[in-house]
């Protein structure tokens, strides 16, 4: 027995056509409530290396030079901890989509336990690399305050690849409002911080580069251990 073709009429289709544009802005405002807080925090970690550039820039410019040659052996070499630890939130996300939120602890104290150690063998090569910059070509009179800034910082580095383990693990449970906050208020520790130990006000020395390295150490021990508090506040969303 012949049977008679299936009327179709494409109903489906203009349903779905006519609900995709009606979602559009519930989409676009729910990516930008997640987006945004990201952007920002993102920007602050650029804007780390402007504060630096300006109060160095006022210093003089020895200081400035210095300071520029340290923060490019500084963030060039951080790209390794920063791309490892980046796979992070998608495998968080990935759990956490699946239901699987009891595997997220673990996995974040692995990354834990990694970081700290990517922040070790940051802290070793930063010790090391300023005995490679008058082969490197650098000036003899800029060496020593790249050497000092250099120093300066390593000490915050184990602080910072714990605070990127952290700041991940929120980004991948969609929580990003914790990176625009400790992101701008790391900045506004290091402005005061950096200018007030550069150029020794208030009785202090003047450490000149050294002090923005310090400055900078201190922020990220600052961030490292407002993350971890509000990680133990909110365990639910830490996982």
């Amino acid at each position: 027995m012949p049977c008679s073709p299936t009327r179709y009429d494409g109903a489906p289709n203009a349903e779905a056509a006519v609900s995709a544009p009606a979602r559009l802005p519930q989409e676009i405002r729910r990516t930008a409530t997640l987006a945004a807080p990201l952007v920002a925090g993102h920007v602050s970690t650029g804007l780390i290396g402007f504060v630096d550039s300006t109060i160095a820039g006022q210093h003089g410019t020895g200081t400035l030079a210095a300071v520029a040659v340290g923060t490019a052996l500084f963030w060039l070499p951080m790209m390794v901890p920063m791309g490892t630890l980046m796979a992070m939130p998608p495998a968080v996300s990935h759990l956490d989509g699946a239901g699987r939120r009891d595997e997220i602890g673990p996995l974040f104290r692995q990354s834990l336990w990694l970081a700290f150690g990517l922040g070790l063998l940051m802290f070793l090569f930063l010790t090391l690399v300023p005995y490679a910059l008058t082969p490197f070509g650098i000036a003899p009179d800029i060496v020593p305050g790249a050497t000092a800034f250099l120093h300066g910082i390593r000490w915050g580095v184990p602080a910072l690849t714990c605070y990127l383990a952290m700041r991940y693990l929120a980004e991948g449970l969609h929580w990003t409002l914790p990176t625009m906050l400790l992101g701008g208020g790391g900045l506004l520790v290091l402005v005061p911080l950096g200018y007030v130990l550069t150029f020794g006000v208030a009785g202090l020395p003047e450490f000149g580069a050294g002090g923005l390295g310090l400055a900078s150490s201190v922020m990220m021990w600052l961030q490292a251990l407002a993350f971890a508090l509000v990680h133990a506040r909110a365990p639910d969303a830490a996982a």
